[in-house]
């Protein structure tokens, strides 16, 4: 006796994908509405926590003297001078010669534009200690970076 294979009546069935199962689509609106939820509980806590907090400032104005308060003025740059950053030549900062004291960390580099990539580096140098060096008309910009603080000389 031979036994035969029944062959499938009718187009085949393709498996579903992941997105026609109905329990996907119910997960994702529970989801959906947990980080909702916790979203609209976070604001209306801040809400209530910046209230709170302006009843106790309110609260301890009345009750507690304030301290003295300082005022502490800050600490004036020469104008001559320049720290991290990074200028612009003929604007912000002039051609010329450059002298720095020194410190623990001292990067200067003049710049033929802005665009921050390796190829806008004229020429640099880190220093540990004194150093000097010189600003050209040519250059777009210099930076400047670490705890020296440059002073034209010329």
């Amino acid at each position: 006796m031979t036994a035969y294979q029944q062959l499938p009546q009718g187009p085949p069935q393709r498996k579903k994908t992941i997105t026609q199962k109905w329990w996907f689509w119910v997960a994702l609106a529970v989801v959906v509405a947990a980080l909702l939820f916790a979203g609209c509980s976070i604001v209306i806590g801040a809400a209530n926590m910046t209230t709170t907090t302006t009843e106790q400032a309110a609260q301890t104005e009345t009750t507690q003297p304030r301290p003295p308060t300082t005022v502490h003025k800050p600490v004036p740059v020469p104008v001559n001078a320049f720290g991290p950053g990074i200028y612009e030549v003929g604007n912000e900062i002039q051609p010329g010669t450059y002298t720095t004291p020194g410190g623990s960390y001292c990067y200067w580099a003049r710049l033929r534009d802005f665009n921050g990539t390796p190829d806008s580096v004229i020429t640099n140098n880190i220093l540990d200690g004194r150093g000097r060096m010189t600003i050209k008309r040519t250059d777009k910009g210099i930076e400047f970076s670490g705890d020296c603080e440059w002073r034209k000389v010329n």
